[in-house]
């Protein structure tokens, strides 16, 4: 018998204990609302029951003394401005489907919660964040936006989404406002940040609702910290949301609007205290009074307008693109060439005469150029464009990649608004870069397809009588480009004192041509010794084709690793590119988060190297 009544007595006590929190749960909740200025106070007040509330219900107390003159409203019978709630739907990629659909159905469910006089508004946010309804309470209108889905689109700015949801209430003058902000991930991309929304959604006395939607993605903490002021809740699946959404409503449309004029002093601490006539329990809040603060700082603004647009970005882009490009056009313009920069064309000009020209130049350009003309991968690069018949100056080349460069990698950011895909823009360096390789590579490759039939031809004419530069003048004469050139700078170089081996010399090193380097030395014996130059250039002509041939089966034998290379390096960014057009969201991680950009640097640099080592591999030099 006294263990049967021990057991009623703890069982009773239990009881006693829950039933404590769910009493206090039930009984009145506030919470302030809007941004009244001291001693003017507002406080949104909940009751558990559907009771119709008058100022004579309510009793209001500051540390204990009793405050007159309070006023109630309803949401059901407030005037225009006193009650409004904006809906912030995440519209990025990953509420494809279901999650979309269920979020605006459950948008539809809130709405039919409405009181009359209550407005609503409806703001989407991805990469941009729209006003898809401004505050209002016409029915048709709010029934118009919520039945059809918004346009989804990559990223996800819910800071700027709620922030702008903030000013919306602000800017209509809504007394009691709150925001409810629907997302299934974390904010990738927005301009304000986590603390100065919320300190943004304090100073303007707006309440924030939290509602999660459950994904690969989801991260609540963002969400639960926005709704430190409202509540937060979690949906498994879309299905629930509607659920959700429906109770949040009619708890929003059941809420009244108390204000009323605070008797504190300023600095003072208050404890509000809040009773209702019927409803049991207190409603309890406290507060330091304070004159006017200062103004909040402003949270970066992220409007729908065309200015904070793409497309706009894109636009100032290009602009300033065709200026920059404009101006390179004035400052590159042609300049009399020099006696060398003349002769250079004809004859190989040596440094004993470049340096006799005076080095007087004008303008960037040409300070530019003087200070990097010395280099030794400076001269290499200009005689590779000299080598390659290219008439622009080198200056000119490299300041307009260079450019072109930085506008690429600028508008590469801008539009698809992730910064590591930024150095995409070097491809255009490495587009005119091996653009002019290739040019000199098929100048220097003709040289030496064409050099052992124009040395046969020498050697002929030195049989018939001819001195060696003789036979070289003769053989000019008949040879296609780009040998007709390149020998009668040899030709040119003997007539105005060069010694020929050494004229030789130089088109061997302009050419890259090391068979010419074996004629020089014929050159040298032949003008030390003497001896049967044309049988030893037949000699000459014999090696230099079984050297051709080599390379002809060298180039044969690794064409298929050449094409391995191409294939290789090229397969991840197309896979990419594809899977980013097929499922965006599938990459997002890559693009939006610090370690994904630290794996996409370290995958792109593996492929460049893996590239590099391949290239090193087939290119065999006979």
């Amino acid at each position: 018998m006294s263990r049967r009544l021990t057991a009623t007595l703890a069982a009773a006590l239990c009881a006693a204990a829950a039933a404590a929190p769910a009493a206090a749960a039930d009984g009145p909740q506030i919470s302030p609302a809007g941004s009244a200025a001291f001693p003017e106070r507002a406080y949104s007040l909940r009751i558990p029951s559907g009771l119709a509330l008058s100022a004579s219900n309510v009793q209001v107390r500051e540390n204990g003394q009793q405050m007159s003159e309070v006023n109630v409203a309803s949401a059901s019978h407030a005037s225009k401005g006193a009650f409004g709630t904006v809906l912030v739907i995440d519209a990025s990629e990953s509420m494809r489907g279901a999650a979309i659909r269920g979020a605006m159905k459950a948008a539809q469910a809130f709405a039919d919660r409405r009181a009359a006089e209550q407005e609503l508004g409806v703001v989407t946010f991805s990469r941009d964040v729209s006003v898809a309804l401004p505050l209002t309470t016409d029915d048709t209108a709010i029934s118009q936006v919520l039945s059809q889905q918004p346009r989804l689109a990559v990223s996800t700015h819910l800071y700027d989404a709620v922030a702008e949801a903030v000013r919306e209430l602000e800017g209509q003058g809504i007394s009691n406002g709150s925001v409810v902000v629907l997302s299934d991930g974390r904010d990738i991309g927005s301009s304000a940040t986590l603390d100065q929304v919320v300190r943004l959604a304090r100073a303007a006395g707006v309440r924030v609702f939290g509602v999660g939607l459950q994904s690969s993605r989801f991260d609540p903490a963002a969400l639960r910290r926005l709704a430190g002021s409202g509540t937060y809740a979690d949906a498994r699946r879309p299905q629930q949301l509607s659920g959700i959404f429906d109770a949040l409503g009619s708890k929003l449309a059941r809420e009244y609007l108390v204000t009323y004029r605070s008797q504190a002093t300023p600095g003072e601490r208050v404890t509000v205290e809040m009773d209702v006539n019927g409803v049991p329990g207190t409603g309890r809040d406290s507060y330091t009074a304070r004159p006017p603060a200062a103004a909040v700082p402003p949270v970066p603004e992220h409007g729908s307008g065309f200015w904070r647009s793409t497309a706009a970005m894109v636009a100032a882009v290009a602009s300033t693109t065709l200026l920059l490009m404009l101006a390179i056009i004035v400052l590159a313009r042609p300049r009399p060439k020099s006696l060398p920069q003349r002769l250079a064309r004809f004859v190989s000009v040596g440094p004993a005469v470049e340096e006799e020209e005076p080095r007087e130049r004008g303008g960037l350009l040409g300070k530019l150029e003087e200070a990097v003309e010395d280099q030794p991968r400076w001269r290499r690069f200009a005689q590779e464009l000299d080598v390659a018949q290219i008439d622009t100056p080198a200056i000119q080349i490299a300041v307009g990649t260079a450019i072109a460069t930085l506008l690429a990698m600028l508008v590469v950011g801008a539009t698809t608004g992730v910064a590591i895909l930024a150095p995409l823009g070097l491809l255009v360096a490495l587009v005119v870069r091996g653009e002019i390789s290739r040019r000199v590579k098929h100048r220097r490759t003709e040289l030496a397809d064409q050099l052992s039939d124009n040395l046969q031809v020498v050697a002929s004419a030195i049989r018939a009588g001819h001195s060696m530069v003789g036979a070289f003048s003769v053989m000019v004469e008949e040879a296609s480009e780009p040998s007709r050139s390149e020998f009668r700078r040899i030709v040119n170089d003997e007539r105005l004192g060069v010694p020929l081996e050494e004229a030789i010399r130089r088109v061997a090193r302009r050419m890259d041509n090391r068979d010419l380097d074996q004629v020089a030395l014929v050159a040298t014996i032949q003008r030390e010794t003497g001896g049967n130059t044309a049988e030893v250039l037949d000699r000459v002509v014999q090696t230099i084709r079984q050297r051709g041939e080599l390379r002809r089966l060298m180039e044969t034998m690794t064409a298929q690793g050449r094409l391995s290379r191409v294939v290789v390096t090229a397969i991840p960014p197309v896979l990419v590119g594809a899977i980013s057009l097929i499922n965006p969201e599938y990459l997002r991680p890559l693009f939006h988060t610090g370690t994904g950009n630290l794996l996409l640097g370290i995958a792109a640099g593996l492929v460049i190297l893996g590239s590099l080592v391949i290239k090193r591999i087939v290119n065999i030099t006979v």
